[in-house]
């Protein structure tokens, strides 16, 4: 588990806890020591996930934007041209949803009301029937 700062409740920052797996670790591990040697992270930056810029010699966070060039660069390498950053978060989502309840799930998608979060339980119940009425149309 890490915890992070996300905006929300009027663009005020609040701290909330983001889990992951158990094998994200390695990785995580591994990246935060690149962080520092490849990226020079000046110790005032406090994003997790940062680049460097054309010409720049410290890392900075990642803008929105430079997050998305990298999805669509490495979904186009993996046959995946259509994937975006919303689909992958979607995708999380719904998964995510279907093994956990709808609070956890409000919690780990940073929803501020289950009101939100409910789209992935309708998509889900809709996701689920379709593929009932596709399982009896075959039999």
């Amino acid at each position: 588990m890490l915890h992070v700062f996300r905006k929300g409740n009027n663009d005020e920052t609040f701290k909330t806890p983001v889990y992951f797996r158990a094998q994200a670790k390695d990785d995580l591990e591994h990246y935060l020591t690149l962080r520092q040697t490849r990226y020079k992270v000046p110790k005032r930056e406090k994003a997790l996930f940062v680049a460097l810029r054309n010409g720049q010699t410290e890392g900075q966070r990642m803008t929105k934007r430079a997050i998305q060039a990298m999805i669509i660069k490495y979904a186009k390498r993996f046959g995946k041209p259509s994937l975006t950053v919303h689909k992958l978060r979607h995708s999380f989502a719904t998964d995510y949803y279907l093994q956990n309840d709808i609070y956890k799930t409000k919690e780990q998608l940073g929803h501020a009301s289950t009101e939100t979060t409910e789209v992935y339980a309708h998509l889900t119940d809709k996701t689920m029937s379709e593929a009932i009425e596709r399982r009896t149309e075959t039999t």
